[in-house]
């Protein structure tokens, strides 16, 4: 095991993402599959690297074994340096949001499909916030008209994408609108978007 270098401490809260990926965790993933086919019934799995030719990629959700540091049990994978004889990992601890490089560990990724479908994973809990304020505004299903709203999609540079998609599951329409920075998008501009999205009948 070695911690090759601390880089950052957390500092953007991440508590509630935290919180659905131990949740997750702890309900659907304590098994591992060893083989290419899982049986019926097997849910999620945390998969080793270098069995059946498996590596890791930047972006994986991962278990580090042999830490001997609780925090840095379930982490995001950053980046591979293969510069050394021992790769090293730069990774972010999902309890803490530190950034640390590790090495001499053992890694296992999370079934890649199911990390695709839970982006809120990596949310700040300013962004649940946004969201929060977004299903608020939307308010009940009574009210959508046909459509329902998406979580939002945030960016790297703080831009945020709202949209309503058709809630009948058969139609294509969808409609979205972005914004140059979610920290600045006010509960009118949400409802302003929501209304305008609205088939008429709705919003009378």
């Amino acid at each position: 095991m070695g911690q090759v270098q601390a880089i950052t401490s957390g500092s953007l809260l991440k508590s509630r993402a935290r919180d659905e990926i131990f949740d997750f965790v702890l309900q659907n993933c304590l098994a591992h599959r060893l083989g290419g086919e899982r049986p019926a019934g097997y849910g999620p799995a945390f998969n080793p690297i270098g069995f059946l030719g498996k590596m890791a990629q930047p972006g994986d959700l991962i278990v580090l074994s042999a830490t001997r540091k609780k925090e840095w049990s379930l982490c995001w994978l950053h980046r591979i340096a293969s510069d050394e004889p021992e790769n090293r990992y730069l990774c972010e601890s999902v309890e803490t949001g530190e950034m640390s490089w590790w090495s001499n560990v053992g890694i296992e990724y999370l079934d890649r499909d199911v990390v695709e479908r839970h982006p809120q994973w990596r949310w700040t809990d300013q962004q649940y916030a946004f969201n929060d304020r977004w299903q608020g505004v939307c308010g009940d299903p009574a009210e959508w008209g046909g459509l329902k709203p998406l979580a939002p999609a945030f960016a790297a540079d703080h831009s945020v994408t709202l949209a309503l998609k058709a809630a009948d599951g058969w139609r294509e329409e969808k409609q979205e609108r972005r914004f140059d920075d979610y920290r600045k998008v006010s509960r009118t501009d949400m409802r302003t978007f929501f209304m305008q999205c609205l088939p008429e009948a709705a919003r009378a």
